[in-house]
């Protein structure tokens, strides 16, 4: 899943947004890996492992953020993270019941079927934890992806190092 994710944001990236991001540095000096790919990347890949449908991926996009946002932000930002948590919430409602009904594989359909001593999550706890694996997941990801990128940019020798030799990326 991971790498199908990161396949095709890197598809997306070198066709569409290459030329984009190509004209824009041209006319700014400035390309921007962390939005384009490094917050992109984790958000896509748990919306996949929760199995939440493609086309709603550029909503988590503008949510994501608002809710990180909110946690030690100031009182207008904290308005609009549990705006957006709130709105998250609402979302995942229906979803949660499709998946009571006719799970998958996924782990919504898991946190909705799990029991521990004969109980389950009620459906405000297996929003919550989604909005945790959300931000937590995503927050943690993004911002590795992010100074994998400035260190290798800041690093001139670095960067001709992986480029001759791609296997030290790891």
């Amino acid at each position: 899943m991971i790498t199908r994710n990161t396949m095709a944001l890197i598809e997306k990236f070198t066709v569409h947004h290459a030329r984009r991001m190509g004209e824009q540095a041209a006319a700014t000096g400035v390309i921007d890996i962390v939005d384009d790919f490094a917050t992109r990347l984790p958000l896509n890949v748990i919306l996949d492992v929760l199995d939440l449908p493609q086309e709603a991926h550029e909503v988590f996009h503008t949510w994501y953020p608002a809710m990180m946002n909110g946690i030690n932000g100031g009182p207008q930002l904290r308005i609009e993270g549990q705006r957006a948590n709130a709105e998250y919430h609402a979302y995942l409602d229906p979803l949660i019941e499709a998946r009571r009904l006719a799970p998958g594989e996924d782990l919504l359909s898991r946190l909705v079927h799990a029991e521990v001593d004969g109980q389950r999550m009620s459906k405000d706890e297996i929003k919550s934890f989604a909005s945790l694996i959300l931000v937590a997941g995503a927050e943690t990801t993004d911002k590795a992806i992010a100074n994998l990128w400035y260190q290798l940019l800041a690093n001139p020798s670095q960067w001709a190092a992986v480029q001759a030799d791609p296997d030290l990326l790891d």
